[in-house]
């Protein structure tokens, strides 16, 4: 909606075709499947890598430019003690 505060009326936009809602709202739940994919395949890799022992990285990028990472560090019996000052 936009409103002119010069006028005494608000000017609201025509309604989209139920075609396009409907082809956005397909576009958005697919967006949101894709995304809850991601993040349980991260979450899975996460868990194989935890479970080898090692250490490493997760790295997951999305067209828009997003990106996600998940580092894990060696296990707490394989970190050297650091040295004596």
């Amino acid at each position: 909606m936009d409103w002119d505060p010069d006028t005494d009326f608000v000017r609201i936009p025509r309604p989209r075709s139920v075609l396009r809602v409907l082809a956005d709202l397909a576009l958005l739940r697919f967006r949101r499947s894709v995304a809850r994919d991601r993040g349980a395949t991260i979450v899975d890799a996460a868990q194989v890598l935890s479970a080898s022992g090692r250490a490493g990285q997760v790295l997951s990028r999305d067209e828009t430019g997003g990106e996600w990472s998940i580092t894990l560090g060696p296990p707490a019996a394989r970190l050297e003690p650091p040295e004596a000052a």
